[in-house]
């Protein structure tokens, strides 16, 4: 499965055709927004452009969904079609739009390139407290319904910056972490010291998720944490 980072940097690309006789169009193609978790969708999504002829000519163009639906057609250097309701991207994973651009060279011979955009749809990290200072997670199966009922739930954006986590009772700090969001690399507090060390950690494959659980019993307080990935 493709990593958050790995999807961050295929959010917005593009590429053209071979040289056609020295007119080959370029163009900008991106989402906004593009990226965004499962408890937070947008209204809408606005999908531009903007097409640089560079000798072109004969331009016509459309937008298309990754199983060919037509979004919309135009013939000027301007690209736009906006997402709204269900066309919006709810579910987790990434989806892509494809610009389609038809154009003449110098010496009227057709041609087509493809830029492409993607808006990827995050889930979401799972935070919270063992009730009781005699819990643990040691298996996947110890996480349950009731357990994850009471957790908060973060998004990216939220979870690779500070947050904090209020521990009311001496329980463990646990935070399920999809596969999606790539490979935790640390866990820092407040003050920048990386705690990864201070978490056991255990794979939930069958959910394609990771359980992290703090090691030891805690203090009543306010704690903060910080993911990379």
């Amino acid at each position: 499965m493709i990593s958050a980072k790995q999807l961050k940097k295929l959010l917005d690309y593009s590429f053209t055709t071979p040289t056609s006789s020295g007119a080959v169009p370029t163009a900008t193609f991106s989402a906004n927004p593009n990226m965004y978790g499962t408890t937070v969708l947008p209204t809408s999504v606005a999908l531009t452009g903007v097409i640089t002829l560079n000798g072109a000519t004969n331009l016509l163009w459309d937008i298309t969904t990754p199983d060919g639906t037509l979004l919309n057609t135009g013939f000027t250097t301007s690209v736009f079609h906006t997402l709204s309701g269900a066309a919006v991207p709810s579910v987790a994973g990434s989806t892509t739009y494809t610009l389609n651009v038809s154009y003449s060279n110098r010496t009227g011979t057709g041609f087509n390139a493809s830029f492409l955009t993607s808006v990827t749809v995050t889930d979401v990290v799972k935070v919270g407290q063992l009730p009781d200072p005699g819990d643990d997670i040691i298996a996947s199966a110890d996480l349950t319904v009731f357990i994850e009922d009471t957790l908060a739930s973060l998004e990216i954006t939220e979870v690779i910056n500070l947050f904090s986590v209020n521990a009311i009772n001496t329980g463990r700090i646990l935070m399920v972490i999809p596969y999606s969001f790539g490979t935790v690399t640390s866990i820092q507090d407040n003050l920048d010291v990386v705690i990864t060390s201070e978490f056991n950690v255990v794979d939930d494959s069958t959910n394609s998720r990771k359980i992290y659980i703090t090691q030891n019993v805690l203090t009543p307080a306010t704690y903060h944490y910080k993911f990379t990935f």
